[in-house]
């Protein structure tokens, strides 16, 4: 691992946040301003009341959220998504989500289109998919490569990055995923815990100190979370939480990391 490797992993890092911070400040500040301007409570959404936990996110609200991105990144039209790579793809960044009314929806495109501008000069392919399209124990245990290998992108430098998987969820009632996207979390729970799966199948080095930045290979996740307040601190963005768990028992590391240390937010 060279250093040119590590500055590629660290770019793309710093462009997931920069991407999530961006698209969530402006869909929250957009959001605020919408709910302002509504004078009585039948203006609300109908959804609201059946999903208390993640609110839908109306096209006025892009447009608004397109405004105020800065450096002119356009959100308003999704961009197309060409056929999924490999999770586990070096250079590669996966978007997957779960969504019902359309809020976790319209964060994944938004991050998605956000990264493919910020990533553009490294030749980072982004992809996003909602959860339900991926066979988890596939995707996580058979490592295979793409049968043309010219069609895996280098980091703009010929340099090699990690894959980089962000969930974007939602929060069920009782804190759970919707039941369309419940076997994300069941497959990643029978993951974690059938015998026949070797320890740690995610970690492609050892723990050694200073081995997040030279791991070219282990998935580095993130997880980012939608739900209401309404929730207590238990079931608040827990499938969220959940997901990001499972996936550092089985060996990913976390996007973010603090004096060496895993974030969880």
């Amino acid at each position: 691992m060279n250093r040119k490797s590590a500055v590629s992993s660290s770019a793309l890092t710093l462009a997931c946040v920069t991407a999530v911070s961006i698209v969530g400040y402006t869909l929250l500040s957009a959001r605020k301003k919408d709910s302002s301007t509504k004078s009585t409570p039948s203006s609300r959404d109908a959804s609201d009341t059946n999903d208390p936990q993640e609110k839908p996110t109306t096209n006025h609200t892009i447009e608004k959220v397109n405004a105020s991105i800065p450096g002119q990144i356009d959100i308003s039209q999704p961009s197309s998504n060409s056929a999924l790579s490999r999770l586990q793809a070096s250079n590669t960044i996966t978007i997957a989500y779960a969504s019902t009314t359309g809020t976790c929806k319209n964060f994944a495109i938004a991050l998605h289109d956000a990264l493919k501008i910020l990533l553009k000069a490294q030749d980072t392919k982004v992809q996003m998919c909602t959860t339900d399209e991926l066979d988890w124990w596939d995707e996580l245990l058979n490592n295979e490569e793409d049968e043309d290998a010219s069609n895996v992108p280098t980091a703009g430098n010929g340099t090699t990055a990690a894959p980089v998987v962000i969930f974007i969820l939602p929060t069920w009632t009782g804190g759970t995923l919707p039941e369309q996207y419940a076997p994300l979390l069941t497959g990643l729970d029978e993951i974690c815990h059938d015998w026949r799966v070797a320890p740690r199948p995610l970690r492609h080095t050892d723990g050694k100190k200073g081995a997040h930045f030279s791991d070219t290979k282990s998935i580095q996740i993130a997880s980012f979370g939608m739900g209401s307040t309404a929730y207590d601190t238990s079931t608040f963005c827990k499938p969220a939480k959940d997901v990001f768990k499972s996936f550092m028992k089985l060996g990913a590391r976390s996007l973010l990391t603090s004096h060496g240390k895993s974030v969880v937010g």
